[in-house]
């Protein structure tokens, strides 16, 4: 009988040689800690977002939307929507991917909806102070809102309507159609924005495919 943990042999003194199965090489072999997973060529993930870039990119996509909707607000939906579209094509220039989930695309517009709004708000309520507090203009801007509130109301046939333009006139009234105006704003830059990053990815994600 020969021990393995012996050198020589005790029968004839020759040394002894020993051979590892590769199940014990594999088993042996220190692990090198990478993983197929983690390795640099894994495939890129285009739903994950890299939100140093992609801030830079909403934020002058929703510049840029904020500032044509103070200008041109009649055409609000069309610059919200192009604002999202915008803020996905800055984000692929910025990060050079050739695709970005549907998904991710939603929250590109979303957010550059949100800082538009931001902006808007700001340009608008610095305007508005303007020509109240400086320009001496709040009774004029008044009876413009009214003037268009009372057009509007007279195209509706409803009875309710009159009643509601009386309370409208109040202060209480105005300050609630203000506030509940720019919820309703603010719902659309979202909106519209969420739509216009998703119609923006999708439609690249079908040039690159």
């Amino acid at each position: 009988m020969v021990l393995e943990a012996a050198p020589f042999c005790s029968n004839c003194g020759a040394p002894q040689i020993f051979v590892k199965s590769p199940t014990e090489e594999e088993a042996n072999a220190p692990s090198s800690g990478v993983s197929p997973s983690s390795s640099p060529t894994a495939s890129y993930d285009n739903q994950q977002l890299n939100w140093r870039k992609a801030l830079p990119a909403t934020f002058k996509a929703g510049v840029a939307m904020g500032l044509a909707t103070f200008i041109v607000a009649t055409l609000f939906p069309i610059w919200i929507v192009g604002g999202g579209w915008l803020a996905v094509g800055l984000y692929r220039r910025r990060t050079f991917a050739r695709q970005l989930a549907a998904a991710a695309g939603a929250k590109l517009g979303a957010v550059a909806g949100l800082l538009g709004f931001a902006f808007f708000a700001v340009v608008n309520s610095i305007t508005v102070a303007i020509k109240i507090f400086m320009l001496h203009q709040g009774p004029q801007l008044r009876s413009v809102l009214m003037a268009t509130l009372e057009q509007a109301a007279s195209r509706n046939p409803d009875p309710r309507v009159q009643p509601m333009m009386q309370w409208i006139r109040t202060p209480e009234g105005l300050a609630f159609l203000i506030i509940t105006g720019m919820v309703l704003l603010f719902v659309a830059f979202l909106v519209l924005g969420s739509l216009g990053g998703l119609v923006g990815a999708s439609l690249n994600r079908k040039r690159t495919s």
